[in-house]
Parts: structure tokens; sequence; C-alpha cells
């Protein structure tokens, strides 16, 4: 009976594990070539991608039970699949610059829902060049008290703020196309040259998938499932809000890339990092984590009084992209604080022509 048990245990531990490994890999490709512009592959994108690994420990237990090296090899490969593939850790390590290049250090952070613990004591203590700040509105005074004249430039622009130790020549809000202004761009005036720093926030799909999930209450008393033309429409809703996200940060993408100056993109882009429109991005700029970083760089955490937030960071949808022009050298998020957003601070080469 037991010859038997164990069998069955070898065949699905064996089986099982290279189920798991190809789900990871069929998985990973849907989010980077289809993502978010299917609905469905868009909900997987979002999920704690602590999920993707539930089915890991209980066939491990039954591989090393049976003692079966090819479902052990084949698990091993799909965890380092899973975190160096899928999640992308990076082993980035510091870069010093070149003798005589020209340094510029950046951060950026989305303010908007900070669980209550202001960002402002690390943008002290960092002392960046430039910070882009997002989702200001109830923080605003704090910063402008915080970093004055004359050692700052300070200018808002619709709900973003940018500090800088270098002078701020203009600030616009790009047209609304979609729910709102995708990025307001700022031209900071330094070293005898014009910056264009898009300070970046893009809508969250947050109301989307709430939908979803969301009940019907047409009785008083009963909770009663919604009917199916109702929960397509909710479908459809996120279907159509997913569309327009895409033609969003193309639109972004390509208005970024035409821009005449040297430019950077910081800030809230909310989208994750193994999505397809991580890539769209990349394709053009380059993503200063991606190049320099160390660990996951997950930025985002749950609200506050959500049950995730116990699960620290699980996303990253805060990014530093740089132009040709630049050359990360290191890049990092800010550690600790429990806030939705935590900030991202990137250290860049001035690798383009003299003024």
């Amino acid at each position: 009976m037991m010859t038997r048990a164990r069998k069955l245990a070898g065949g699905l531990a064996r089986w099982g594990a290279v189920a798991y490994l190809l789900g990871l890999v069929a998985l990973t490709l849907l989010m980077r070539l289809v993502g978010e512009q299917w609905w469905l592959s868009s909900v997987l994108i979002y999920v704690p991608p602590h999920l993707w690994f539930l089915p890991l420990p209980g066939l491990l237990v039954l591989a090393i039970w049976v003692k079966d090296r090819k479902a052990r090899f084949c698990l091993g490969a799909a965890f380092l699949f899973a975190v160096l593939g899928l999640l992308g850790y990076r082993f980035g390590s510091p870069e010093k610059p070149a003798p005589g290049a020209e340094v510029l250090k950046v951060i950026t952070n989305n303010m908007g829902e900070d669980n209550d613990l202001p960002v402002v004591p690390f943008l002290v203590e960092e002392g960046a060049d430039i910070i882009a700040l997002q989702d200001v509105s109830h923080r605003r005074q704090l910063v402008q008290e915080t970093f004055r004249p004359p050692e700052w430039h300070v200018k808002s622009c619709g709900q973003h703020l940018l500090v800088s130790r270098y002078p701020i020549r203009s600030a616009r809000l790009l047209p609304v196309r979609w729910r709102r202004s995708p990025a307001a761009v700022f031209e900071v005036e330094w070293k005898g040259r014009l910056l264009s720093i898009y300070s970046v926030h893009i809508p969250t799909p947050r109301t989307e998938f709430r939908g979803l999930g969301a009940g019907r209450l047409e009785n008083p008393q009963k909770r009663v499932k919604p009917r199916k033309d109702y929960q397509e429409g909710r479908i459809r809703f996120l279907r159509e809000s997913m569309a327009q996200r895409v033609e969003e940060v193309r639109h972004l993408t390509e208005v970024a890339a035409a821009d005449p100056n040297p430019t950077l993109l910081l800030g809230d882009f909310n989208m994750p990092s193994w999505g397809y429109l991580h890539g769209v991005v990349a394709g053009r700029f380059t993503d200063a984590f991606h190049a320099r970083g160390r660990g996951f760089g997950f930025t985002v955490l749950a609200e506050k009084g959500n049950p995730l937030l116990k699960l620290g960071p699980w996303l990253r949808l805060d990014y530093v992209f740089t132009d040709e022009q630049w050359r990360p050298l290191r890049c990092w998020v800010e550690g600790k604080r429990q806030s939705q957003h935590r900030a991202v601070v990137a250290t860049l080469e001035w690798k383009g022509a003299k003024p």
C-alpha cells in the first residue's frame, strides 16, 4: 500500500513540478507580451506575486519525500525563473562616474496616499538635485516650507510639484486625452542646458478592479449575485479602460521621445514592471533601476488598513526613466517607510554633448 502511495506521490511531484515550471513560463510570456492589452491578463499583472509561489512548498515536500531529483531540480528551476525572470530581481552594483563627469541625483514619489507617513524627512536626508512629486495636494505647503529659496526652486503644476537646486524655466501639463493629464513637463536649466523633466502619474486601475468583485444589493436583507449583463458591463468597462491606458502610455512615450531637450521621466506610471506597458516605455528609455538597481525594487504597498500591507512592497509602479544622454550609476528604493508609495532615488551621469 505504501509503495503504491509513493508511486502516486512521485508522479504528482514530477508532473506537478513540470506543470508548475511551464505555467510560470506561460504566465511570464502572457504578462510581458499581452499584459494590459487583455482584461484578464491585466488583472493577473496586479495580483500579489506571493500567490505565484503557493504551489511550491507542497510540491517540494512531495519531491523530497519520494526522493525525486528531477522534480526537485525542476522546482529549483521554477523558483529561480520566478525570482529572476518573472519578478526581475536585479544584481546591479553602483558605478563611479567618469573623471570630470557631471552627475545629477533625482528622486520621485507619489505623496497622495502616504498612510500618514510623509516622505519629506527622507527627501531632506537624501539631498537630491531634483525632486519630482505627484499628487501633492495635502502636502504641498509642507514641501514648500521645507525647500525654500534661494537654495531651492519650487514650481507647482496641477497635482505635480518639482523641487530643484537649479532654475525651473517653465512648467506645463500635457493635454488631457483620457481621464486627466498624464504628466507635467518642467524645463530646468542645468549647467548651461535645458532639461525636460516629466513628472508622470498615470491613473490607477484600482476602481476597475474593485468593480469586478463588487456585488450589488438588490434586496436590503440579502446579497445576491449580479445579473450576467451587469457583470459583462463591468468587464467591458475594464477592457475599455485598459485599452485607453495602453494608448495613453504609448502616446506619452512618443511625446517624450520626440522632446528636443535631454529627457527624464519620473513618477508613478501605475504599470507593473513585468507587464506589457513597461516594455513599451523601456523600449525607448532606460529603466534606471533595471540598469543599476539591486533587489526587486518594489515601491508599492497596500493602503492603510488593508491586510496586504503586512506583505510589504509587492509591486514596482514608480520609475526613473532616462534617455540615451544619461548613464544610470545607481538606483534604489526608499526603505522601511510604510507609505503606499515609496520614493525612488537615482544618480545619473551626463554623457551627452557639452553646451
